[in-house]
């Protein structure tokens, strides 16, 4: 009896880590280790599951909630250097476990195309050089690439548009 529950709670190991982009996700964070990190990482798990290309490319940025960091709120895209597809995917404080998906932008994802426009036009030192547009940590937040295909992870300062599209700095 011992040896079934042991071979079932193996074969439940390898079936909860298969996807390689979330493996990848887990080895590109592995230097920022933080206690809230376990929540993102269920969070981006979820994201990650329906994808394995490895030719994606995930833009996130995660809202500051200084009261309670376990709601973590997020904008993302995913997009596909290939098919050239995005995916607009978010979620809510009031459900933040529940990842919805949109097939069209909304304005809510300006910051985020802004920062892939910039980036597939190889402006990364551009991006990296922008300044924080917000004063208090507290406001505003980071984005990270992750670029699956190139196996790296950058962080890009809180950055707001303003109605031209313009960054405010």
């Amino acid at each position: 009896m011992i040896k079934k529950i042991f071979f079932l709670w193996i074969i439940v190991l390898i079936f909860q880590s298969c996807n390689p982009l979330y493996k990848q996700y887990i080895n590109m964070n592995s230097a920022n280790v933080k206690k809230n990190n376990r929540y993102k990482n269920k969070i981006v798990k979820k994201i990650l599951n329906e994808q394995d290309d490895q030719n994606s490319l995930l833009i996130i940025s995660w809202e500051n909630n200084i009261f309670d960091i376990k709601k973590m709120v997020f904008h993302a895209i995913l997009y596909n250097n290939e098919s050239k597809k995005i995916s607009y995917i978010y979620n809510t404080r009031e459900d933040q476990f529940k990842i919805n998906v949109l097939i069209q932008p909304s304005e809510i994802f300006d910051d985020e195309l802004y920062i892939l426009k910039n980036y597939l036009s190889s402006n990364e030192s551009y991006l990296l050089s922008l300044n924080d547009s917000f004063s208090n940590s507290d406001i505003g937040s980071y984005f990270y690439i992750y670029d699956f295909q190139k196996n790296k992870k950058i962080k890009i300062n809180a950055i707001v548009l303003d109605k031209n599209g313009k960054v405010i700095q």
